[in-house]
């Protein structure tokens, strides 16, 4: 409040205290006239004064029961009978009130705004605190979750226990995959998570995202490398057969020596054709899976008899509980972790290195088989293409294995996927998931 309040109290004080000292002379000289007149003027200065300070707190009051209220819109009187200081104050609290309804105004429009964000995002949001309870979760990470209303992340129990830990006890910055099995399907979301700190306590925000759009967008593109790497080679190998046969043909009189080497080269460009054709025949024609129970740890146990791992690099194999089964096409099984074994020994190379294969079983019944090492990483530009048919960073590969072990596995109603980098302690981490 400016100078004006000030003043107008000041003159109230200076004015009573002239009355007090006129009063107090009038008494010690015996003029009862002049001390009644004072008296009379003392009290009215002093009612004036009571008034004035009601008014002030009656207008204290109504502000504040009107913040309280959250009622933004109340007005003081201001009217040319109100004396100065009166008018003044009204005034200042009139201000106040239309500040604080601008700023209130602004953070409802931020509010709508975030709200509209949060329910266009195509990415699954969830807020919750550290023991559960969801402060809010948009429209997307409800469709993807597949309930109607999320208050707990314990009613996500419906998956098991195990994706309840995940949204609890993921640690922030490191994504993760989570499946959710419905009556339906199986699908895998993506979760990030990171963690907020407010002074109503300790918040975990948490994304989902859907992997399976941009898969099937994935996969298209890949077919679609596929018909060119497949035309393309075709198109190499045609071609000198054609132009050397032409030119064998066309020639009046060619030699035994002649016709022996321009048959060699036609032999040695087919042959490179049916290899290439043949490896795609193993992409595309697996043999149809023949389902039977055998125990992972016996699995185990005769791929430890091979000789696929070189001295040099420790292998160890892990069964929990030791009598795990597992209901598949064994053979299929075993080509698949022979094929990821070798991709192992040859990321570790010849320096010093570990394997290891960890088979266990979940709490909805889930069989998961672990292949790690602590060969180099895989870089991240590699990542999201190692189960593309015919991507190979290696010099003699044909790019068609991891691709082969993921059709194994949607043949065999499971999925295999990569771990992020240095997961559970290990560099690289393939897992084998058993509906």
């Amino acid at each position: 409040m400016d100078f004006k309040y000030y003043r107008w109290s000041l003159l109230h004080i200076i004015g009573l205290a002239l009355l007090l000292g006129g009063l107090a002379i009038a008494l010690w000289l015996d003029y009862r006239t002049l001390a009644f007149v004072l008296c009379g003027l003392l009290a009215l200065a002093f009612a004036a004064l009571i008034r004035l300070y009601h008014h002030v707190f009656e207008s204290i009051d109504l502000m504040f029961k009107a913040l309280i209220n959250e009622d933004y819109t109340f007005r003081l009187p201001i009217r040319n009978r109100l004396n100065g200081c009166r008018r003044h104050l009204n005034e200042q609290f009139n201000a106040y009130s239309r500040h604080v309804r601008r700023l209130r105004q602004a953070q409802h429009e931020h509010d709508v705004f975030h709200q509209l964000v949060m329910e266009h995002i195509r990415t699954g949001v969830v807020v919750a605190d550290e023991t559960g309870r969801v402060l809010q979760a948009n429209p997307t990470a409800l469709q993807l979750l597949e309930v109607h209303t999320l208050r707990d992340i314990a009613a996500l129990k419906i998956y098991g226990n195990e994706v309840v830990e995940a949204f609890l006890e993921s640690p922030p910055g490191i994504p993760r995959p989570i499946t959710l099995r419905t009556p339906s399907e199986q699908k895998t979301l993506w979760m990030h998570v990171a963690r907020l700190t407010t002074q109503d306590g300790i918040w975990r925000l948490i994304t989902l995202d859907d992997t399976r759009p941009m898969l099937d967008g994935h996969e298209v593109d890949t077919w679609n490398k596929l018909l060119h790497v497949l035309s393309h080679e075709i198109m190499n190998s045609i071609t000198p057969i054609i132009s050397l046969s032409a030119a064998l043909t066309e020639k009046e009189s060619t030699s035994r020596e002649d016709c022996l080497k321009g048959l060699q080269v036609i032999h040695d460009t087919s042959n490179g054709l049916l290899c290439f054709v043949e490896n795609c025949r193993r992409l595309m024609s697996l043999p149809q899976p023949l389902p039977c129970l055998f125990y992972v740890k016996e699995l185990f146990a005769e791929l430890q008899t091979l000789p696929l791992v070189p001295a040099h690099i420790a292998w160890d194999c892990h069964t929990e509980p030791a009598d795990l089964m597992l209901y598949a096409d064994k053979a299929l099984i075993r080509q698949m972790l022979l094929n990821l074994i070798r991709n192992a020994v040859q990321a570790i190379g010849t320096q010093p290195g570990h394997i290891a294969c960890k088979a266990y079983s979940t709490t909805d019944d889930h069989v998961m088989i672990q292949i790690s090492n602590d060969g180099p990483t895989i870089p991240e530009a590699e990542r999201a293409h190692v189960f593309t048919p015919f991507f190979t960073t290696k010099l003699q590969g044909s790019g068609l294995g991891l691709s082969v072990c993921r059709q194994i596995m949607a043949a065999s109603q499971g999925t295999i996927s990569l771990l992020p980098t240095n997961a559970q302690g290990w560099h690289t981490t393939f897992v084998l998931d058993f509906a």
